[in-house]
């Protein structure tokens, strides 16, 4: 760390010499000569229209507040923040691979409920995607038992679950699909949505045996109303 901090130091310091360097110092001032005599002046050549200054490149939305809290959800749900961290890691060491160039983790919400039915809830958004990558992904949505069993966290469990519908999960965002994945030892309620250059995915895992406490398609909701306020 200390390294760091000196390289950092010198840099800052060989870029003020730099910026001292470039400065001229002054010249002595000429002795006058004398006057020469006026030569014809030129005609005039005609002035160039002047052209239109481009507008600047609009800053992306910023959609670090636009997600799910635990506000939102029942009071058995806490945060679990060293495996969201994780999470956090192994996505930014794919973003670029998946989501394209300029892709961001702007959020992402991890939260599993205490009480003797076990639930865990993630949502998270990906942002800005390009125009070129957000069509790739609307294209990948017309196969939505593919693109669901793709999910990061569903794994192999999703490749061999069978999938249900998710009532709603299709009329949200820009493009959305969703299903409910069951498996003989868990369900996991899945969506994936698109609103403009951002593309969000929500998530509820629990036991086959038990009804969620929390409906998914609703938080799913929240979470494109959310967005919608942050890119106005």
């Amino acid at each position: 760390m200390k390294i760091k901090w000196l390289i950092a130091l010198m840099l800052t310091a060989l870029i003020a010499a730099g910026c001292s360097a470039a400065t001229p110092a002054p010249t002595n001032t000429p002795v006058p000569t004398a006057t020469p005599k006026p030569t014809n002046t030129p005609v005039p050549t005609n002035t160039p229209k002047p052209t239109n200054t481009p507008e600047p490149a609009k800053a992306a939305a910023d959609l670090s507040a636009a997600k799910i809290t635990l506000e939102d959800l029942p009071a058995t749900f806490v945060e679990f923040p060293q495996q969201q961290q994780a999470m956090v890691d192994a996505m930014e060491a794919n973003l670029a691979k998946y989501y394209g160039p300029s892709a961001k983790l702007a959020n992402i919400s991890m939260y599993a409920s205490t009480d003797a039915m076990p639930q865990i809830f993630m949502s998270w958004v990906i942002h800005p995607l390009d125009e070129a990558t957000a069509a790739e992904f609307d294209s990948q949505m017309k196969q939505p038992d593919q693109s669901l069993r793709s999910i990061p966290g569903v794994g192999d469990q999703g490749g061999k679950a069978k999938l249900e519908p998710l009532k709603g999960a299709d009329q949200l965002d820009d493009n959305s699909i969703g299903g409910t994945l069951v498996s003989d030892w868990l369900k996991m309620d899945v969506i994936i949505m698109r609103r403009g250059a951002a593309l969000a995915y929500v998530m509820l895992t629990y036991m086959p045996t038990e009804k969620p406490s929390v409906d998914v398609v609703k938080l799913a909701d929240t979470l494109d109303q959310r967005l919608q306020d942050a890119m106005k």
